[in-house]
């Protein structure tokens, strides 16, 4: 499993683990294990994105895409 650093939006504002959460149904360190577990450093960007939607159930675009782009900073890969 990942090391789970801050999460930081560019502006430098944080998204608690609190908001991710209450948003998503799972904090930070759920979305990393369920992205880790299915191979997600593997993915690319839109590998990742289209298992939040599917298999992750996240219906929102733009949490799709902040996690996913979490995720990639998380493991290195962006």
């Amino acid at each position: 499993m990942c090391p789970i650093p801050p999460i930081k939006l560019r502006s430098t504002a944080s998204i608690s683990n609190e908001a991710v959460e209450e948003a998503t149904g799972r904090g930070w360190p759920a979305w990393m294990a369920f992205l880790d577990a299915r191979g997600g450093a593997s993915l690319e960007h839109r590998g990742i994105v289209a298992l939040l939607a599917g298999e992750g159930g996240v219906e929102s675009g733009w949490w799709q895409q902040t996690i996913a782009v979490s995720y990639e900073k998380a493991t290195g890969h962006r």
